[in-house]
């Protein structure tokens, strides 16, 4: 039942730039960074043509995000790398989220940005995550607004026998897909084609 889900991988190697990381979740304090120079936060970016107005009910999307214990928001930073903080959705209204993070980890203006709240049971014995795509402005006070433009979450049960049958179910209809589509053939492709190092 879960021979897919357990031994049909797709291996992604990562190269590492920077790690930044600081004293306490919040990150507040000194942040100590690993790798590549200091991280600079961005200018403003260009309004997207169809505007920065909230595109999905933000009453809803809020209730959604508050009762997830961990939340991140993520923006691309100067040097085009991904700079991800925490943040807590304070309040909401027509405009959006209102969010706060640790002093001076948000930067000023308007950008797009991602925001990830989840909560992972013990042994991911339970597991709910809430993804948003928006807008971020903030302005000269520190205030914070996040606008969703998009929203997608999941959602399982504490229930570990379940949990696995459907992983198993979903991970044989994904697989069977892919060789369908001859994902497999590509990818064994492009790893013969990937420079050695």
């Amino acid at each position: 039942m879960l021979k897919e889900y357990y031994w049909e991988r797709v291996f992604v190697d990562v190269a590492v730039e920077r790690v930044v990381t600081w004293p306490d979740l919040d990150a507040r304090g000194e942040p100590e960074v690993l790798g590549a120079g200091p991280f600079d936060l961005p200018l403003p970016q260009a309004a997207p043509a169809a505007g920065t107005e909230p595109r999905v009910e933000v009453r809803k999307v809020a209730g959604q995000v508050a009762k997830l214990p961990h939340q991140l928001i993520a923006f691309r930073g100067v040097d085009g790398f991904p700079v991800v903080v925490p943040v807590h959705v304070t309040a909401h209204d027509r405009a959006g989220l209102s969010v706060s993070a640790a002093d001076s980890l948000l930067p000023l203006g308007g950008r797009r940005a991602g925001v990830l709240a989840h909560d992972f049971g013990a042994l991911l014995n339970g597991i709910t995550s809430r993804m948003l795509t928006g807008w971020l402005s903030v302005t000269d006070d520190g205030a914070a607004t996040f606008a969703p433009f998009t929203s997608r979450g999941l959602s399982a049960p504490p229930l570990k026998d379940l949990l696995l049958v459907a992983n198993g179910v979903f991970a044989k209809v994904g697989y069977r897909q892919a060789v369908r589509r001859g994902l497999p053939e590509r990818l064994q492709q492009l790893a013969s084609e990937r420079p050695a190092g």
